[in-house]
């Protein structure tokens, strides 16, 4: 399903495309910058909403656009438009064939006779011839083993000899190459893998992101990861005076607690505590004026 991707709330106005970091048939996901819009205070990336593959492409490199206006058309995966099909009728069955005339019955063939069986002639009996009886054989003599003197055996006693000390096995030491049972090869082989907790990346990659999209928690987040709360962008507008710009004070507050000064000058000399009076926010200047802002 395609959809079209607007400009969300940049908070000032009208910003110029400086740069495109998508063209068409880029597949994109979610939160991955698409381009960036430079105003006459900040410049800030603009994130797809959605992953999907870039369609069309609806601005080039120096227009400048506001809040609403078309980006880009992207195809929304996971979501698949439904196509009916029409059902074509069902033919209609063809018309019973009427029944075929039954065939005539053949007519009925007389058997022939089957011929007579003739006997057999049976085959005459053969003449039994008795065989002479053969004489018995003579019987040998019988060979006579003359009686020998008994043989007496004595045994004689042998001396008993004392039980000696059983002696420890010594261990048996292996040879170099003589194979290792299967349990050692098996733990001498295997590597063992440590894993330890995965610790999650932060949401945006910079500071005036975060501050842009309003989202304190990652503000917070970055400066744990060690992010510089005064990195300003190209046009030198820190995150603490863009916080200020658009009201935000608990990202404000995080950014003075991590070392942001309220003090440093941006573009045109306009400081944070400077834009706090243009916009008449109290509650932010006094937030200002107890990290020390003039």
């Amino acid at each position: 399903m395609s959809e079209l991707i607007r400009v969300p709330d940049i908070g000032s106005g009208e910003g110029e495309v400086i740069e495109l970091f998508v063209k068409v048939g880029d597949r994109v996901e979610a939160d991955q910058s698409i381009l960036t819009l430079e105003s006459d205070k900040a410049s800030m990336e603009i994130p797809a909403p959605k992953a999907g593959i870039v369609k069309s492409i609806k601005v080039k490199l120096g227009d400048r656009l506001k809040e609403g206006d078309e980006l880009l058309e992207l195809e929304v995966e996971g979501a698949a438009a439904a196509a009916p099909a029409a059902a074509a009728p069902a033919a209609p069955k063809p018309a019973a064939e009427a029944p075929k005339p039954a065939a005539p019955a053949p007519a009925p063939v007389a058997a022939a006779p089957k011929p007579e069986a003739k006997p057999e002639p049976k085959p005459e009996p053969k003449p039994v011839v008795a065989e002479a009886p053969k004489p018995a054989p003579k019987p040998e003599p019988a060979v006579v083993i003359p009686p020998s003197a008994p043989v007496v055996m004595t045994a004689q006693p042998e001396p008993v000899k004392e039980a000696e000390p059983a002696k420890e096995a010594a261990p048996k030491e292996m040879a170099a190459d003589e194979p290792q049972p299967r349990e050692e090869r098996v733990a001498a082989a295997e590597p063992r893998v440590i894993q330890g907790p995965v610790t999650p990346g932060p949401k945006y990659n910079d500071l005036v992101t975060a501050v842009l999209y309003g989202d304190p928690k990652a503000v917070e987040e970055l400066l744990a990861f060690g992010k510089w709360p005064e990195k300003a962008d190209s046009r030198g507008v820190t995150p603490l005076m863009l916080a200020a710009g658009l009201g935000d004070a608990q990202s404000a507050e995080a950014l003075l607690k991590a070392g942001a000064n309220p003090n440093r000058p941006g573009p045109g000399g306009d400081t944070a505590a400077s834009i706090a009076r243009e916009r008449k926010d109290a509650a932010m200047i006094r937030l200002l004026e107890q990290y020390g802002a003039k």
